[in-house]
């Protein structure tokens, strides 16, 4: 995770830069576009830990303005639409794998070969379809949970936020 956050910072001073030099002496830096793509791919590969983690930004804004059973239920609908695009994704970066390795295809600037860096980005994107599915399934769960305490009155679950029953 700590690669990622470097590159993270890596991109935003490259991409500050280049726009610098594009725009006071119009020479932007040669290869940065790049660059750029092969640093993102090194952050997408720690977004499945993130997943996992909880350490995803949420905006909860429209969820806590309903009912807890409307919230889950957009909840697995957003995670659902989740799970599709990075499968989808996923899968069709590793088609353009074949069409990279095939046509031996290289960054022009970089003359590095381009389906090491695909590859990794499919298979982040997969990985992430599946940290979703797990995270789904967590979320569900712990909802599950909260039902079962809201009825009986008892939880010691710390993470449902929840302890009732208990002086």
């Amino acid at each position: 995770m700590y690669i990622s956050i470097a590159a993270v910072t890596l991109l935003l001073g490259l991409t500050v830069a280049d726009v610098f030099l594009r725009l006071v002496f119009k020479a932007p830096i040669t290869g940065v576009i790049e660059i750029s793509q092969v640093l993102l791919v090194s952050i997408m590969a720690s977004m499945g830990a993130v997943i996992l983690e909880k350490r995803n930004i949420e905006v909860r804004v429209v969820v806590e303005a309903v009912s807890p059973k409307v919230a889950l239920g957009m909840d697995i609908v957003t995670l659902l639409m989740s799970i599709g695009y990075f499968f989808l994704v996923g899968w069709q970066t590793l088609e353009s794998v074949k069409f990279s390795l095939q046509f031996n295809i290289v960054y022009s600037m970089l003359r590095l070969p381009q389906w090491p860096f695909m590859l990794l980005l499919g298979a982040s994107f997969t990985v992430c379809g599946f940290a979703a599915v797990v995270y789904l399934m967590n979320r569900v769960a712990a909802r599950n949970q909260v039902a079962v305490a809201d009825k009986t009155g008892i939880s010691d679950n710390p993470e449902l936020g929840i302890l009732k029953g208990h002086d």
